[in-house]
């Protein structure tokens, strides 16, 4: 799955790597420290495993319009 280009800014690259392997609650852990606050850190883990739902859907897309 392709990473998307987010600007490395507050480590959300990282927080996207940990979150594509199901670590969630590490990813959260993450998001905290750089973040600053564990409510900023929540929503953020929310918007991002909502873009990941996302970009797994696209390639499931993809791929099923590859097959045909």
């Amino acid at each position: 799955m392709e990473l998307l280009k987010f600007p490395n800014c507050c480590g959300i690259p990282g927080s996207i790597r940990l979150l594509q392997v199901s670590k969630d609650k590490r990813a959260l852990k993450f998001l905290k420290k750089r973040l600053g606050t564990h409510l900023r850190a929540k929503r953020k883990r929310e918007e991002l495993s909502n873009v990941l739902v996302q970009m797994r859907k696209a390639a499931a897309k993809q791929a099923e319009k590859d097959k045909q």
